[in-house]
């Protein structure tokens, strides 16, 4: 009907169900793409272990010695994939290393647009009669670095802090446009996770998880004179508590586990408010297709609470985002991600690897795309539409 953004009524009933459709078909598609792939893998690999099974059980002893060795240069060694190989690990996690260093660096870009109250899309014009101003959509970019440091077997002490920038597109009731902006550092966060339980052959482990979050991110930026609104703040202004659980399994060439993890906030920041607690959990199985390439899927959650409390220089009548009562949430996202091992390949002695590979080895990238396959806003609230992230470590 060419009717503008700003004109747009609330979507019909039956459009709204037909979009979830078509994006659960999408994702269940591509689900059974991922399960055939890894059952079509996993059929070779068998076939193929088989096969060297009767080859080496047919070989000459003397030949036995220069087939080890080829072995050991150019396939994984059976007994390190049981001690949790680190290409089957997801980002960030790293056990059974003592005196082992670890640095990375992880890019998140997550994308939203259009709003929800409840599950229901709510349109531009719909919020415009609540509020002056409404956003229309927001996007954040996120720059993270990380240093780990194993003392133990059992124990991984883990610094991290971001670089946030954030961009929402706004409209007001007139018609006019706006873009309001904000980037800075985020808060430090400083975990531990200790190694509780392992099974003898250490192919399942589960770890207890502890950390704080400091409050090194900023909740004083401005634009134009005027303070950003909460979603936009870099900070969060208050210390927290970060509390989880983390279970591990893992066999030669598959890995799966799931994990817990909470944000607790502690009083309220310089400006009388703190942001709403957060839990977050997830459920992951990955697959190794190559000595150097990890394939892998899985569902990730998040809870977010209101606001409690106010920032007397925010308006909440302004728009829907000055209104800690219209922060909270729930979703659930659909995830796909590859690792690439490029040094997995290499002989940890040293002996029969190339430069190249030298300097490859306990280097990894990482990469994950995540699409909501439902979402609850305490709204009107933006809606994510999808995120990406891009991940590099290096265990050394």
């Amino acid at each position: 009907m060419g009717l503008s953004q700003a004109d747009q009524i609330r979507l019909p009933l039956h459009r709204q169900t037909a979009r979830r459709f078509k994006l659960m078909k999408r994702i269940v598609t591509l689900s059974l793409i991922l399960a055939a792939t890894l059952s079509l893998k996993s059929a070779q690999a068998d076939e193929m272990a088989a096969s060297n099974s009767a080859v080496a059980g047919a070989s000459d002893t003397k030949h036995m010695g220069t087939a080890e060795s080829a072995s050991e240069c150019n396939d994984m060694n059976a007994g390190e994939m049981v001690m949790m190989s680190s290409c089957l690990m997801p980002f960030g996690i790293m056990t059974g290393e003592a005196g082992k260093w670890m640095v990375g660096y992880q890019f998140t870009h997550e994308k939203m647009d259009g709003s929800l109250v409840g599950t229901d899309d709510i349109s531009v014009s719909q919020i415009l009669k609540q509020f002056p101003n409404a956003p229309t959509d927001m996007t954040m970019d996120m720059h993270m670095w990380m240093v780990m440091y194993a003392p133990t077997e059992r124990l991984t002490l883990s610094a991290m802090i971001p670089y946030i920038r954030k961009e929402m597109n706004n409209v007001s009731v007139d018609g006019s446009r706006f873009v309001m902006r904000a980037n800075g550092i985020g808060d430090l966060e400083l975990r531990s996770a200790y190694l509780i339980f392992q099974t003898a052959d250490k192919r399942h482990q589960l770890l207890l998880n502890g950390g704080i979050g400091v409050p090194t991110g900023s909740i004083d930026e401005e634009m134009d004179g005027f303070r950003v609104d909460y979603c936009m703040q870099p900070g969060s202004g208050t210390v927290s508590l970060q509390p989880g659980l983390t279970y591990l399994g893992q066999t030669t060439s598959w890995s799966w586990g799931a994990d817990f993890k909470a944000t607790v906030r502690l009083g309220r920041n310089d400006h009388n408010y703190r942001f709403g607690n957060r839990y977050e959990s997830r459920a992951w199985i990955m697959r190794q297709l190559t000595s150097w390439l990890t394939i892998s899927t899985g569902l990730n959650s998040a809870v977010w609470e209101n606001i409690e409390g106010a920032d007397p220089d925010l308006d909440l009548m302004m728009e829907q985002t000055t209104d800690p009562n219209l922060q909270g949430g729930k979703r659930l996202d659909a995830a796909f991600g590859l690792t690439f091992c490029p040094g997995m390949a290499c002989c940890h002695g040293g002996q029969c690897c190339s430069a190249g590979q030298k300097f490859l080895d306990g280097q990894q990238l990482f990469v994950e795309g995540r699409l909501p396959i439902i979402q609850s806003l305490d709204g009107p609230e933006l809606e994510n539409s999808w995120t990406i992230n891009i991940a590099w470590q290096w265990m050394f």
